[in-house]
Parts: structure tokens; sequence; C-alpha cells
């Protein structure tokens, strides 16, 4: 049978044929045993009825197995164009797309979390689509979902749930949303309007922001990106992978020295705010949420107070200061200068 990595390169979708050996033989060739075999068999076990009439199609980085055919043959192009974004900015990322038929069945994979409001969202090793959502997306949207949720994967964000939420989600969207085009107006619509009105936000958004059914929902995420968004802008892009990678290093430790990182002189740079490739708020909302910064149980844990000193130098409250002075100009929206 010919190797699915071959099929792969020419997007093909092969159906299973009713039988869970059908995806088991198909992804067995010669050549070099396959990483995402034993992830894609155990996945695919744990409910083999939900995939008697699927197809597979193995890309460069992903295998994906669902309906319908085309639907499966075209997220094999579209994921593996995300896993090389993500490769860029990150790493390597190799992972299995669910693409179930029903949004009842994304609830099952998913399980215990909701997948209500949602187009994706990314396990461990994995990515399960929400047909409903993921339908409703247009094609960018479709590709910033991809980069997304394969952020989650290639980050862990799936096991590392004492990372701040602004952090977790704003980085799967600034990597998700680079190279589309799309000005930040665009993408933060919603956050936008409020600040045109006069409401901009206080303070970095919180894990009770991110949950589903949170009024600021939107906002939430806009926030979040456009905070990773100043970060790469002013300090460059490697600078926020390497916060990304302290946070992760630091979580759980404490911050102990909170205090002294308040104090001592953090050299300040010129907001530079690089345009790095926007997106579109289509994605249907992925992942859940973090850091409420008023619990200081969760800031504890985090890990954020001394990766952000270590990489840019800044304590969360000087971070939070310029992002918010920032917005105006992010989003293109004039500032009445102030009366002398």
């Amino acid at each position: 049978m010919l190797g699915m990595r071959a099929l792969g390169r020419c997007a093909a979708a092969v159906p299973l044929g009713g039988l869970l050996c059908g995806l088991l033989c198909a992804l067995t060739g010669a050549g070099p045993p396959d990483p995402l075999l034993p992830e894609a068999r155990a996945i695919i076990r744990e409910h083999p009825g939900m995939w008697a009439q699927a197809s597979v199609a193995r890309g460069e980085h992903t295998i994906v197995v669902g309906g319908p055919r085309r639907l499966v043959a075209d997220l094999s192009v579209l994921a593996d164009r995300a896993s090389r974004t993500v490769a860029r900015v990150w790493g390597p990322v190799d992972a299995v797309v669910l693409v179930p038929a029903t949004a009842e069945q994304a609830e099952v994979l998913a399980a215990p979390a909701r997948v209500e409001g949602l187009a994706a969202l990314a396990g461990v090793g994995r990515v399960i689509i929400e047909p409903d959502g993921f339908a409703r997306l247009t094609p960018t949207g479709r590709q910033v979902v991809l980069a997304h949720e394969l952020v989650h994967v290639a980050t862990g964000a799936a096991v590392t749930g004492d990372l701040p939420a602004w952090l977790v989600e704003g980085f799967a969207d600034y990597v998700g949303y680079l190279g589309s085009g799309l000005s930040a107006r665009t993408v933060a619509a919603e956050l936008a309007a409020e600040v045109r009105a006069g409401a901009l936000p206080r303070e970095l958004p919180g894990r009770a922001d991110f949950r589903a059914g949170s009024a600021r929902l939107a906002q939430a995420y806009e926030e979040a990106w456009l905070v990773c968004r100043y970060i790469a802008g002013r300090f460059g892009e490697r600078k926020l992978v390497k916060l990304y990678r302290a946070a992760l290093r630091h979580q759980g430790q404490g911050d102990q020295d909170q205090g002294e990182q308040d104090q001592g002189e953090q050299g300040q740079g010129e907001q530079g705010q690089g345009e790095q490739g926007q997106g579109e708020q289509d994605q249907g909302d992925q992942g859940q949420g973090e850091q409420g910064q008023g619990d200081q149980g969760d800031r504890d844990r985090e890990g954020i107070a001394p990766a952000l000193w270590e990489t840019l130098g800044i304590t969360q409250a000087e971070l939070t200061r310029d992002w918010l002075a920032s917005l105006p100009e992010q989003l293109g929206i004039p500032t009445v200068p102030s009366s002398p």
C-alpha cells in the first residue's frame, strides 16, 4: 500500500473503508517508522465507531482523520502550512488533527473541556476541530485557527496550566496571525470600538476573561494578542519567544523576587510595533484562559514576574502600563493631544 507520507505530499485523503485497521494499514509502509502513527492509533482506538467512515491524509507534519474527504485533504495542506509557521517561530511541531462529524462528537473527544463557541481546540499531540464553528470561518480564519492550535501543541499548553492566559493565548494568536496581512483594527474590532469610545482596559486579561460565556471573550483574545504583538514590536520576536520559554521554566517557583523586580532600573525602549501580519478574530475561541490578576495565588504559580525581568528587564506593572499606552497607536485610533 502506498505510504501516507507520499499521499500527504499530493494532499490525498484515503477512505478508511469502515475499519479501524484501514487507518492502521494505510499509515504503515516502507521506510522509517512514522512518529505520529502511535498517537493516531491510540486516538482512533479510543472511539473506533466514530471513525468508521472517516478518511485520512498524511501531511509532512500532521495526520488528519475525519470527514468529509475533501475537507480532510484541504486541512492536511493548511495544517502543514501552519506547522511551518510555528516551526519558524517556536520550533517543530507534529500533531494528529481530528475532524469529527458533529459538534457532539467533538465534545466527546475534548472532554472534560468544552467546545461550545469554539472552532477548534488543542490537546496533547492533537487538534480537535469543532465542525460547526470551523465551517463558519473564512479561509484566513481557518489558517489562523490551525496555527493557533498547533502553537498550543508545540508549547505543551494542555499540560502547562500555570502560565498566564494573556501569554498562552496571545502568543498562539501572534503566531497564528503572522502573514495574514490584516490590520490590527480589523483583527481587534471589538476592542477597537471600545477604545474609540474611550473605554480602555485597565489590566491584562486574566483567567476569567477567557472562560466560555465571558461578556468580553473576544476582547480578551484581542488584548492578549496585542500584548504579545507589542512585546514583539518593541523587544523583537525572539525576545517574545524567550519570554514564553522563561515563563515555562519559572512556573510554579513563586514570585519571591517580586519586590526586588518592582524596584530596579528597567531600560525601556521605543515602541517599534513591527507589523507581524495580523489575522482575523473569526477563529472561534481556542484554548482556555489563565491568570486572574487579582488572584495572588495564581500569580505565584505563573512565574511570569521573573520571566519578564530576565528576558525584557521590566515588571508586569510596567508592561501593562506601556501596553495600555500603545493601544491607540496599535489600533490606528488618533489620540487627542493633552493641553499644555
